[in-house]
């Protein structure tokens, strides 16, 4: 009964370090998935999937892991296993020490630990929404200090 303790406090600390909130959908070790997954909070993969992955939450992809993929668009991705394919996150990437990643990544903010393994192209940038928003504000407020002066 510890052990079950043990993995589940394991999981919870996994899942807040790397922003994942509830992973409802899980491809398990020795399984073959191919086609499209749209999932609204996160997807986990150890086994196979070949096709395309959408999700408003993140992917993680175990050591044991494979994606081939057309697209992946998703919120935040941690990968130990391999990927092939674009891989596009709106926040963040991690990728870990046995991670393999063969495709281009576009995040905000990329963590890659000693011996992963990255080939393909890497842009990283703030989102561009966001600093627009405060140019827009920053604007705002001159305007108003320039108002209050006259």
């Amino acid at each position: 009964m510890q052990s079950a303790r043990f993995l589940t406090s394991k999981i919870a600390k996994f899942n807040k370090q790397n922003h994942v909130k509830a992973i409802n959908t899980i491809v398990g070790e020795g399984s073959v998935v191919e086609g499209h997954f749209e999932v609204t909070d996160s997807i986990r993969i150890d086994g196979t999937f070949r096709g395309k992955i959408t999700s408003s939450g993140s992917l993680v992809v175990g050591t044991q892991g494979e994606v081939e993929a057309d697209l992946i668009q998703v919120k935040d991705a941690v990968v130990d296993g391999r990927v092939k394919g674009p891989l596009d996150a709106s926040r963040s990437v991690r990728l870990g020490s046995s991670a393999e990643v063969n495709g281009d990544i576009t995040t905000q903010v990329l963590v890659v630990e000693e011996g992963a393994v990255l080939h393909g192209t890497c842009a990283v940038a703030p989102n561009t929404v966001d600093i627009e928003k405060q140019e827009d504000m920053d604007i705002a407020k001159q305007d108003n200090v320039k108002q209050v002066a006259d």
